[in-house]
């Protein structure tokens, strides 16, 4: 387990797959804290990224273990990936479809030379669950601003979500609906002007999403650190 002990400039790669590794504690540690409900965007940020590093690692450590050569003057000392036909360095690549896809192409072209020790066949939900999350955050600002794409886009991410107050309240009354916890506003003679639901649930797909996959890409990639490099 040298890369425990060793600083990440003398990993194999390069210190990618520990810092993805100390991205995923840190989303871990909101995830169990008191308020991760109102840390959705911070826990989504980390995970997204520590999916980002994970996958670099990946490309980092076949490159460099199959001596697969990068284009366009490209090396291990300055990473790219293919995209559309155009190499593009790894530092300024931040789309996680882009990153997969040309994970999966040089995976592939790989695949029989790999420990036959372990089963390396990808799970076919993983590029699906990639897709998604890609697809809300394609640059890697979607959980970090709070205008990041578009405005609808954007609202999707609050945990405050306007409400049909009369709705919600003859919805629970009838025994059908969940439990009621929201903000009203008044206007200076308490007519209702809004109201808004505090306890909303947004994001479920992509959250379960990043969960999944943060600890799929773990997982293969401790398969590589154990198979190709030998926890270096």
């Amino acid at each position: 387990m040298n890369i425990l002990i060793t600083p990440p400039e003398m990993h194999f790669d390069k210190g990618l797959g520990i810092s993805a590794w100390h991205f995923r504690d840190a989303a871990k540690v909101l995830i169990d804290s008191e308020n991760n409900r109102d840390l959705l965007s911070p826990i989504g940020y980390l995970q997204r990224h520590a999916i980002e590093l994970y996958l670099k690692s990946l490309i980092y450590i076949l490159h460099k273990k199959y001596n697969i050569c990068f284009g366009d003057k490209f090396s291990l000392d300055n990473p790219a990936i293919l995209v559309n036909d155009k190499w593009r360095p790894m530092s300024n690549t931040h789309n996680l479809n882009d990153l997969y896809s040309y994970f999966k192409s040089i995976y592939e072209s790989i695949f029989d030379n790999l420990p036959s020790s372990t089963e390396w066949t990808l799970s076919p939900n993983l590029e699906k669950q990639i897709k998604l999350i890609s697809g809300y955050d394609p640059k890697s600002t979607y959980f970090r601003y709070p205008q990041a794409t578009s405005e609808n886009q954007d609202q999707k991410k609050s945990t405050v979500q306007p409400m049909d107050l009369e709705s919600a309240l003859k919805s629970a009354q009838s025994g059908q609906g969940k439990p009621i916890k929201c903000a009203v506003l008044l206007d200076s003679d308490d007519n209702i002007v809004n109201s808004f639901d505090l306890t909303p649930e947004v994001l479920e797909d992509v959250r379960s999403a990043l969960s999944e996959v943060m600890e799929y890409v773990n997982n293969l990639h401790c398969a590589f650190l154990g198979e190709l490099t030998k926890w270096s």
